[in-house]
């Protein structure tokens, strides 16, 4: 979901399906967004790993998801 938060600035809202969740969680080590965008600007990326917050990451989810 994209939102608009003001004249220079918007948001976007990646979410992972439900179903996807515990696999993302507990085999994903690491996590690449990545927007391509028309010229004259360049790609922006960023990169993480998530293997060393798997525990925070699945309490996250224990609480939000599976309440």
């Amino acid at each position: 979901m994209v939102k608009q938060v003001d004249a220079v600035y918007s948001k976007l809202i990646v979410e992972i399906p439900e179903r996807e969740v515990q696999h993302f969680l507990t085999e994903a080590d690491s996590l690449t967004l990545r927007f391509e965008l028309h010229a004259p600007y360049d790609p922006i990326w960023a990169d993480t790993v998530i293997e060393g917050s798997r525990a925070a990451l699945q309490f996250a989810a224990d609480n939000c998801i599976n309440r």
